[in-house]
């Protein structure tokens, strides 16, 4: 399996989860692959507009680009600035909120002010 976490089975319409994730993990690796499979145009176009030339650097753009939808998918911006606002920024009950680990929790966080000043 090229991702060991989730790929889409175009054969059969499926993406295939690991057994070996929680349920938090589940739906970040579900909104990814649906990037993948809904926006495969739009994310190969910036591909193709990037600088980068190997194979390894475009294949992490574009895993970059899915994860970074994935997440704005399980935590929307808006919302969860309101959210952390009204939370006092306290990173384990923004993570129970919005059902997800601290790790994303903590990176959307920290990406916080860059995003709202977009």
């Amino acid at each position: 399996m090229e991702n060991l976490f989730s790929r889409y089975d175009p054969h059969r319409g499926r993406i295939l989860i690991s057994e070996a994730l929680d349920i938090a993990n589940k739906s970040f690796q579900i909104a990814s692959q649906i990037a993948l499979i809904e926006f495969d145009d739009l994310i190969n176009e910036i591909i193709i507009k990037s600088d980068f030339k190997s194979s390894d650097e475009k294949y992490l753009l574009k895993m970059s680009l899915a994860n970074y939808f994935g997440l704005s998918l399980v935590m929307p911006y808006d919302e969860f600035k309101s959210s952390a606002v009204e939370l006092r920024y306290d990173l384990e009950i923004l993570s129970a909120r919005f059902s997800t680990n601290i790790e994303p929790v903590s990176y959307t966080h920290l990406t916080l002010p860059t995003i709202c000043s977009v």
